[in-house]
């Protein structure tokens, strides 16, 4: 029967290397790096409170109920192993079940993990002093956090072993290591240490939860991983006596690869590719060995062990005696993965000095490109102003389009319409190819839209039509009022997003009207499509009425406010109705229009040249921010932003541009939704219960 009082080392393993491990309460020699050596109940040895799961109310099977259940195969197969006699080993497959099952369950995983991630960034943080020329150098705010962060994360999540038959939950826990540390950079350049320790805690704050949600995960799809199975099974696996007392290391088992460098690690830190030998006790005097190719056992490798063994551990061993010799041993115990972590973070950090490779790309100033089309667009007017008003306006419209265009004229914008039945035209616009729906003016509690670009093909050609209410053109032609400054303000802000998207199309020809073939990409864009194009027609637009900033801020907080009061009501609906659309539909949008307003609003103190300090800004933007932990993620957004401004036109890939969907991602973390996409292409939502625990603890009726 499961219980609250997990283990993650089976008694039916530990008994075995009891004192005495035929009486009621067997005991064992409990080794640790805190302590001195002590002996202890099995019962209450390599165990932790709902270390696999948490019990359901509702009496549903638990992951650590699947492991209980799990040991009625193991037990009777270990003891198998333990009465056979010793010599090699006919069955492969039985040796590699327990191996890959024992190995794959331990804590050991995660220990290392943790360890792994805490040291590396210990080590980055004492290296940082130039915030902008390391953030350059490390090229975090790349796709994926830069090669170098990418690739440190990779390797601290290959080297514990995490296996997975879907890749999504490994790349959602990457996206969530690489996001936190982009966040947190900032901190490392406190002029305190005090400072820089508390980034780092706010950066490992989440990660103990991550790394256990993944190896859960894990072991809910299967309790031997298939290519641990795979690996071990091609190994000849022997059966050994021991003349003197064996150890039981917290990481199970010990191997070595082909490499005569590295020696003998913790088991799960090899790839199978690679193994030469694999160690693993069964009891304090027998042993496993499986041995590649014709290679056989050696004595040495029996009489070395506990050696091996301590040094192997991360956190504690087991031992049937205590002595003086194992004393001894005690106080190399967590060397090898010391050194692991160590020689991880060194080689990490080697080339830390060296400047910039000289494949990395510097910013440039993109032309809007011509193309050998003629220069023309119409200015209508739809139930608005006479013959004369309107030619007025069309030549304030003509100096605003030639003032924002430059050299280059601004080919892509087809019409300018301005109406008095706004909603009307939009709804009726011909756009030329095929869209999911028309087109509808964002009408929300904080505002209502008052202009917009939308894409048109004309003469097979993608272009755009910028249709604003009728009052935008008619203000054009007040004397400097405070109507006149909004509408100029706004006329330049559209035509600097026709232009931005007119550079986005001469890179990418047909992208902006292409259906997003990944599912993944797809599921994003459409919330996020405008993202870019407001930071920069914010920020062309910041010249003209610099108080505009206030309107921007007050867009993102009012959008923000909705998004924090509906969708944790939206979630809470979910856990009944388990409707994930209609969830989705409220989260989505609301999220995707934050982000369209701090853009905006991001843009516009760039333009001015003027760091926002957003969160301090307004006061109840800052508390908002707080309360979901964004205040920090601010600043990573505009960098983002920033980036795709700084390269117009000079992309590589329109994955650059996509590259903005992580931030609807992170919104969507900030709130306890979790996406990720699983093997076959699917994408999945995860809505932890954690993310309503407060409200459903508060209503439990037990």
């Amino acid at each position: 029967m499961s219980g609250r009082k997990q283990h993650y080392i089976p008694q039916c393993l530990l008994s075995g290397f009891a004192v005495m491990p035929d009486v009621k309460r067997p005991q064992v020699f409990v080794y640790r790096r805190s302590s001195n050596a002590y002996l202890s109940w099995i019962g209450d040895v390599a165990t932790k409170r709902d270390f696999y799961s948490s019990p359901m109310t509702d009496g549903s099977v638990t992951l650590d109920d699947e492991i209980t259940s799990y040991e009625n195969r193991l037990g009777p197969m270990l003891a198998r192993l333990r009465g056979i006699e010793s010599g090699l080993i006919d069955d492969r497959a039985g040796p590699a079940e327990l191996v890959a099952h024992l190995c794959a369950r331990a804590a050991f995983m995660r220990n290392f993990f943790d360890a792994a991630l805490q040291e590396l960034t210990l080590n980055v943080g004492t290296l940082l002093s130039d915030r902008d020329v390391v953030r350059a150098y490390l090229r975090m705010d790349e796709s994926d956090g830069g090669p170098w962060l990418s690739e440190e994360i990779d390797k601290a999540i290959n080297g514990i072993g995490v296996v997975s038959k879907d890749a999504g939950v490994r790349a959602l826990l990457k996206r969530l290591l690489v996001f936190g540390f982009r966040e947190e950079f900032d901190g490392f350049h406190s002029t305190q240490m005090g400072q820089l320790n508390t980034a780092i805690a706010d950066f490992r704050k989440g990660l103990p939860a991550a790394i256990r949600q993944a190896h859960a995960r894990t072991l809910l799809e299967t309790k031997a991983p298939e290519e641990r199975l795979e690996g071990l099974a091609k190994l000849r696996w022997w059966k050994v006596h021991s003349s003197t007392s064996l150890i039981l290391p917290d990481c199970i088992a010990v191997s070595s690869d082909s490499s005569l460098e590295t020696g003998f690690a913790p088991y799960m830190t090899h790839s199978n590719d690679a193994l030469e030998y694999v160690l693993v006790p069964i009891d304090s005097r027998q042993m496993l060995i499986g041995c590649r190719n014709q290679s056989n056992p050696e004595d040495r490798h029996v009489d070395n062990f506990n050696r091996i063994a301590v040094r192997c551990s991360i956190d504690f061993f087991l031992s049937q005696v205590r002595d003086k010799r194992m004393d001894d041993l005690a106080a190399t115990l967590g060397a090898v993965p010391e050194r692991a972590v160590e020689e991880a973070v060194r080689e990490g950090l080697a080339d830390f000095s060296k400047p910039l490779s000289s494949d990395v790309k510097s910013p440039s100033v993109a032309k809007d490109l011509a193309s050998s089309d003629s220069y023309s667009y119409d200015v209508s007017f739809i139930g608005c102003v006479n013959l004369h008003a309107g030619q007025m306006i069309a030549n304030a419209v003509k100096l605003v389009v030639d003032s924002v265009s430059g050299p280059q004229p601004l080919r892509f914008l087809a019409q300018v319409i301005f109406a008095a039945d706004y909603e009307r035209v939009l709804t009726e616009l011909d756009r030329g190819f095929e869209v999911g729906k028309g087109l509808t003016t964002t009408t929300v509690s904080y505002g209502t839209g008052v202009a917009m670009a939308p894409l048109v093909v004309r003469e097979g050609k993608v272009k755009c039509v910028l249709v604003a209410r009728a009052w935008i053109g008619i203000a054009l032609l007040e004397d400097e009022t405070p109507d006149f400054f909004a509408a100029l303000h706004t006329l330049i802000c559209m035509v600097a997003r026709v232009k931005y998207m007119s550079i986005v199309n001469n890179a990418f020809p047909e992208f902006l009207i292409k259906p997003i073939a990944d599912p993944w990409d797809a599921f994003f864009i459409r919330h996020v499509e405008s993202v870019s194009s407001a930071y920069f027609g914010a920020r062309a637009a910041s010249h003209i009425g610099s108080d505009f900033g206030s309107g921007y801020i007050a867009l993102f907080r009012d959008s923000l406010a909705m998004a924090a009061k509906h969708i944790p009501t939206q979630r809470l609906a979910y856990r009944t109705s388990a409707n994930l659309d209609s969830f989705l539909q409220t989260a989505l949008p609301a999220l995707g229009d934050v982000l369209i307003h701090a853009a905006s609003a991001l843009g516009h103190f760039d333009g001015i040249g003027n760091d926002p300090l957003l969160a301090s800004t307004d006061e109840d933007l800052g508390r908002l921010l707080r309360s979901l932990s964004l205040t920090k993620w601010i600043d990573t957004y505009r960098i983002d932003l920033q980036r795709i401004y700084d390269f117009r036109g000079e992309w590589e890939s329109s994955r650059e541009l996509l590259a903005v969907s992580i931030h609807l991602e992170r919104l969507l973390w900030a709130f306890g939704v979790f996406p990720w996409r699983t093997t076959d292409g699917m994408i999945r939502v995860e809505i932890p219960t954690e993310s309503d625990a407060t409200f459903l603890t508060a209503h439990s009726p037990l």
